[in-house]
Formats: C-alpha cells, structure tokens, sequence
C-alpha cells in the first residue's frame, strides 16, 4: 500500500557571506542517515492555527500559512535561529539557556511556535521567507514527504546552534562548494536538496 505524503517544509538559511547553513543527518535515523540536509520537518497540527501573529507573505504562491509555521519552527527546534520579530519588525534574539528551554518544550510539544511568539510577544513575518519549489518523497519510499522549500536570511545577531540529537555535524558552506563536494563524493545529497542549492545560487546571484 502507498504510504500518504506528510506535508513538510525545508529551510535555506543564508549568511550575509553568502554561504547556506547545511547540517548531517546522525547515522542512527531512519530517514536520509549520514546525508546533508536543510533545517525542516513534517507541519505539526497546531502549525495551522489561525493567528493574529502572523505576517501573510505577499507572494502568489498561495501556500498554506502553515508551512510557514512549520519552517520557522523546525528551524529554532533544530538550530535555535529564531525567525520571530517584534512589533517594528526588527529581529528577537534570546540567551542560550532560555532559547534552550523554549527548544526542549517545542520538541516535547509542550507549546506550539505560535503560542511561544504569543508568549514572546513577537510575530512571524512570512515575508522573510521565498519559496523556492516543492517535491514529493517518490511513491516507492517507506517515509514519505510533500515539501515546500524556502529561503530566508540569517537574523541579526544570531548563529545556530544545532540540536545533538537531531544533527550529526553542521557547516556554513557556499552552495557551489557543496555542490562540489557531492561531485567529489565527499558528502551526501539527494535530489531535491541539489535542485535546492541551484535555485539558491541563483537566487544569490538575484539579490546581491
């Protein structure tokens, strides 16, 4: 029997260098063990609250807000990179320890991100994000996903700081490097993820 898709959302973080935040999936999961990867994961069911906390994107996409969500959260779940702002649009920051609490009660599922930017008194600009194409897990995989992919800049005074569990080892790398890399044989990429730095090559080339 096919496995149903679950929808997810994938993230391209981008440094003023230029340079995407690209991570490697620890030996030990199940779905793409030992591959580089983007921040992401399956939408959550509270991702598709309505909220007052949201910023709509102006594009004509026409993508759920939930996906939006979803990045966002995956995104400090994963790296603590927190895309919420404040009410003048200017990015939050938070110390370790307390990013690190927020981290552990999203992942307990404690709290959803939109109750946390209640919390915070932030919102979500989905503006920050471009979308940049979407793909499907093929009908023959076990695990499956219907993922959206984004782009969307490293907030001021931030830097990742990946979750052990979830993340193996991490890099700031320019999308030709990585390309490169997986030509030489030296990391591991599937497809949507090599389509994925193309785009943000151009897309680079675009905004500079």
């Amino acid at each position: 029997m096919e496995t149903i898709p679950k929808p997810a959302a994938t993230v391209l973080l981008i440094n003023p260098q230029g340079q995407v935040y690209m991570t490697k999936r620890p030996a030990t999961m199940k779905f793409l063990a030992g591959h580089y990867v983007f921040p992401g994961g399956a939408v959550d069911e509270k991702d598709s609250l309505l909220s007052n906390r949201l910023i709509a994107p102006t594009d004509q996409e026409n993508i759920p807000l939930a996906y939006y969500v979803a990045a966002a959260r995956e995104v400090y779940e994963e790296i603590g990179v927190f895309l919420g702002c404040d009410r003048t649009g200017e990015p939050l920051s938070f110390q370790k320890e307390e990013s690190l609490n927020d981290r552990k009660r999203l992942l307990k599922k404690e709290i959803s991100f939109i109750e946390l930017l209640k919390e915070k008194e932030a919102a979500l600009d989905c503006r920050c994000f471009t979308y940049i194409g979407h793909k499907t897990t093929p009908a023959k995989s076990p695990i499956r996903f219907d993922t959206r992919f984004f782009i969307t800049r490293l907030p001021k005074q931030q830097q990742p700081i990946p979750d052990p569990y979830e993340v193996a080892e991490a890099r700031w790398i320019y999308p030709k490097d990585a390309l490169h890399a997986y030509e030489k044989g030296e990391i591991k990429l599937i497809n949507p993820t090599i389509r994925s730095l193309e785009k943000a090559i151009c897309w680079l080339d675009a905004t500079s």
